[in-house]
């Protein structure tokens, strides 16, 4: 009796995570060829602070930086340990590794290209007190942070066990929701520039890309 060759795999398991790729790091080359040239986008950052400055509402201002908050490592990092711990008694070690591996990932090559362009943080328009000191502004690590992490939460739901393509998008649109408000919060309150969270989020696009080819949804769910 011949025997079968096992199924070739679906298109569904690789084309998403290559135009996620392809998307965002064109996004984010883009977007960091404008700010170093100083294009049109630079030029929207220096009249969009003063304008949401002036027109900030101060009550909006406390939950803007809270929700900015998600990005940071006082909640990253229990949330990554907690996360971790979960994976690791279930025996989870491909998903194991995709986390820690997607959260360290993160980190490093958003503090890389901080360094590589050294762009000033912004510190006139600003509604929230840090240390004008920390870093550098370009691209934003509390937007790529919030939103890898997220993706990851949202790719790990998928992967563990076997969704309807309805829930999939819900989840998925759900990661990109995070990663807005946290983006928009961070422009609100000043503390980043448009071009700053454009960038994450072209970045932590182009970086979950990499990560949905390595941990693709449970099997039966490959269907688009």
């Amino acid at each position: 009796m011949p025997t079968s060759s096992p199924p070739s795999r679906p298109t569904a398991t690789w084309l998403p995570p290559i135009l996620m790729l392809l998307a965002g790091a064109a996004a984010f080359i883009a977007i960091a060829a404008d700010v170093t040239h100083h294009g049109r986008l630079a030029q929207a950052d220096a009249a969009l602070a003063p304008y949401l400055h002036a027109h900030a509402n101060p009550w909006l201002v406390l939950p803007a930086s809270a929700c900015s908050g998600l990005g940071d490592f006082s909640i990253l990092v229990p949330l990554a340990l907690v996360v971790g711990i979960w994976l690791f008694r279930r025996r989870q070690w491909r998903a194991l590794a995709t986390w820690s591996a997607g959260l360290i990932g993160a980190s490093l090559l958003c503090g890389t290209l901080k360094n590589y362009f050294a762009i000033p943080r912004p510190s006139r328009f600003t509604l929230y007190t840090f240390d004008l000191d920390r870093g550098y502004t370009f691209p934003s690590g509390h937007t790529m942070g919030a939103f890898v992490a997220a993706g990851l939460l949202a790719l790990l739901w998928m992967h563990l066990k076997p969704r309807p393509r309805a829930h999939r998008l819900a989840a998925a649109a759900l990661a990109a929701l995070t990663g807005l408000l946290v983006a928009a919060a961070l422009l609100y309150i000043g503390v980043h520039y448009l071009s700053d969270v454009l960038a994450a989020l072209a970045l932590s696009l182009a970086w979950l890309g990499i990560l949905r080819w390595m941990l693709p949804p449970a099997r039966s769910e490959y269907r688009l």
